[in-house]
């Protein structure tokens, strides 16, 4: 599975003013502007900023026009997708055409003033349509004014640890049918982030800081939630380590703001694996059972075969996959806590 570049910080800068009639209105989210911490989740850190699987960027405008660049993954890849939602309405999808570094796509838009939100999506199969939004540039023409729409924090947060699972590999295209965009749509009054590591491998690969950064990411909300999703490939883990490593992370987050919910997703079920995957899902379960302040949340059985891509894998949810998994996970949320 891809590796899921972290993200979190919600702020948005960079709103431009009202254009001149007839003006054409760019805004710059290269990693060096000041607008790139508009991209909703993208994860700030000190001296380096990563990408988000998901990422979004919403600006209103009553241009007709509207033309991206970002940066292609190669070759090999087969190209990032960027949906173009109006007014919440999903309206097209663009692929990027033209150069070896920045790629570049358009489209037009419906007259009258609207909210445009840009989503990152990807295809599938392919590690790299997991990989972070890359869109370096939004620029509209045919109008009078664009700004940077600056919505206000929610009160419900929820940031998820998880892989390639967690940001819908497995979709035609994650940045639309992936579980935690469904809940975005399902969920209005909630934020939903995703902090990401590598699917496969012994480690639990989480920075130290990432605890700080997931509690100032969730500072101020009502309702704070920490979603673990991860381990799904750690299927050659040493059980005792892995959980070890889980569970002292989890204590460092809960040290910080005990008021986080934490909810523990054991895996769901992989096709060849399960003697592998199942002493994981114990080591979860004994974490829980032994903290008051952390929930366990069985999901081995929330997918039916039938609801995964169709490869030799069996491990990544397809649409209908997606749509169970954003429903269960909602159900947890609104009925629990």
């Amino acid at each position: 599975m891809g590796v899921q570049h972290i993200i979190a910080q919600m702020a948005r800068r960079g709103a431009s003013a009202p254009a001149t009639p007839a003006e054409t209105t760019a805004f710059d989210y290269s990693t060096t502007s000041s607008g790139f911490a508009h991209t909703v989740y993208d994860y700030a850190r000190t001296g380096y900023r990563g990408r988000s699987a998901l990422a979004e960027v919403s600006h209103q405008t009553n241009h007709t026009t509207l033309a991206v660049t970002w940066h292609t993954q190669g070759s090999t890849s087969p190209p990032l997708l960027l949906n173009v939602y109006v007014n919440g309405g999903h309206h097209a999808v663009l692929t990027p055409t033209g150069g070896a570094t920045f790629s570049t796509a358009s489209c037009a838009l419906p007259a009258g003033t609207k909210t445009v939100l840009l989503r990152q999506g990807g295809t599938w199969p392919v590690s790299g349509a997991v990989r972070g939004a890359d869109i370096t540039g939004a620029t509209y023409s045919g109008g009078t004014f664009a700004t940077a729409s600056v919505p206000a924090r929610k009160a419900s947060r929820m940031v998820t640890c998880s892989d390639s699972i967690g940001v819908g590999a497995g979709t035609a295209n994650n940045g639309r049918y992936a579980w935690q965009v469904l809940l975005r749509e399902q969920l209005p009054g909630w934020e939903f982030a995703s902090m990401g590591a590598a699917g496969a491998g012994a480690a639990i690969v989480q920075n130290p800081n990432d605890a700080q950064r997931l509690v100032n990411y969730l500072s101020g909300a009502n309702r704070k939630v920490l979603w673990w999703a991860l381990g799904t490939n750690d299927y050659n883990a040493d059980p005792a380590t892995w959980g070890a490593n889980l569970a002292n992370w989890l204590e460092s987050v809960h040290a910080l703001d005990p008021a986080i919910e934490v909810k523990v997703q054991t895996m769901i079920w992989r096709e060849g694996f399960e003697t592998q995957v199942e002493p994981l899902r114990q080591q979860m379960r004994d974490i829980a059972a032994a903290r008051s302040w952390c929930q366990l949340v069985e999901a081995s059985n929330w997918i039916p075969i039938d609801q995964y891509y169709p490869d030799a894998l069996k491990v990544h949810p397809n649409e209908q996959g997606n749509e169970t998994f954003a429903s269960r996970v909602k159900d947890v949320l609104t009925t629990q806590t």
